[in-house]
């Protein structure tokens, strides 16, 4: 029994089964039937099974057949996705972040890469994290970009690389003339208006915010039934600021441009624990020392003001 399998042979033995016929694997493969047949023969003998039942009317897999095909599938997609970054080398970039990475941290590293680096191509996609871990482990991803505690919570945390590439304090916004710049900007004064929140989740909301607050403050923003609107991207909780004169939290830097030419008021907030934005990347941790990657991973850097 052979300890390598030949891709060409698994090829074959695929077409055969799709097919349930040799003689018409064989014409879809450019090999004679007898040559085709030789070449199932020779993967049956590597594995020390049978892969199909022979009759002069029909071809059928066996059970070690049947189970061999959907793994041979994946075997061969792995085999051309390995090709095609062989040949791609450091052209192409694939990243997974969540809507709020997108908005305050990937879309300005993107235009500074690609001034730097415009041969790279890059694909860059929004999906929740689990599944975004999933691409990462099975290489269909370069890295991905969560809030910290989201990365760290992620399982297979043993191959993974986690760069922290963004630490800033969150910041309550209202649009000017509202009437809670008028109270004493306590958080009871707070709570008695309506609130927008950014998070992709209800669990990562209250892992991030209410638990980790002091527990006094956990039980009045709960008792205030806070938030009251949740979303998952800023820009869309800074236009419900603005328009429905909703109050709202964001990242310091993202509130800033808004702040200074008027559009929004920045409420000083006295919580000694108010959370901080802190974003991750994970990446697998043979692949964080690709020229490419490195060189993203120190624009994001440079754009969150780690590095």
């Amino acid at each position: 029994m052979s300890s390598v399998l030949d891709l060409r042979l698994l090829q074959h033995f695929t077409v055969v089964y799709r097919l349930g016929s040799f003689s018409q694997a064989a014409s879809e493969v450019g090999l004679s039937q007898s040559a085709l047949t030789k070449r199932v023969q020779q993967l049956e003998g590597d594995l020390g099974v049978a892969l199909f039942h022979r009759t002069t009317r029909s071809v059928m897999p066996t059970e070690a057949g049947r189970r061999l095909y959907q793994r041979a599938l994946d075997l061969l997609a792995q085999a051309g996705t390995v090709r095609a970054e062989t040949l791609a080398g450091e052209l192409e970039l694939k990243i997974i972040a969540g809507p709020q990475m997108l908005e305050t941290l990937v879309i300005p590293a993107l235009k500074r890469f690609r001034t730097q680096r415009p041969e790279v191509r890059l694909t860059i996609l929004s999906m929740p994290p689990t599944l975004a871990l999933d691409e990462l482990l099975q290489r269909r991803a370069h890295l991905i970009l969560f809030h910290d505690q989201v990365i760290r919570a992620l399982p297979h945390q043993d191959r993974l690389e986690i760069t922290e590439v963004i630490n800033e304090p969150y910041v309550v916004v209202c649009r000017p003339g509202h009437p809670i710049i008028d109270s004493d900007g306590s958080l009871r004064a707070m709570l008695d208006h309506d609130w927008v929140t950014i998070s992709h989740s209800q669990s990562f909301l209250e892992d991030v915010w209410i638990k980790t607050m002091p527990h006094k403050i956990s039980k009045m923003l709960l008792a205030a039934g806070w938030p009251h609107i949740r979303v998952s991207g800023a820009s869309a909780a800074l236009d419900l600021v603005r328009t429905e004169g909703l109050l709202s939290y964001v990242p310091k830097s993202m509130a800033a441009p808004a702040v200074a030419c008027g559009e929004l008021a920045e409420l000083p907030v006295g919580i000694k624990a108010m959370p901080r934005v802190s974003f991750s990347v994970a990446t697998l941790q043979d692949v964080a020392r690709e020229p490419g990657v490195a060189a993203f991973l120190k624009t994001l850097g440079e754009v969150g003001g780690i590095l």
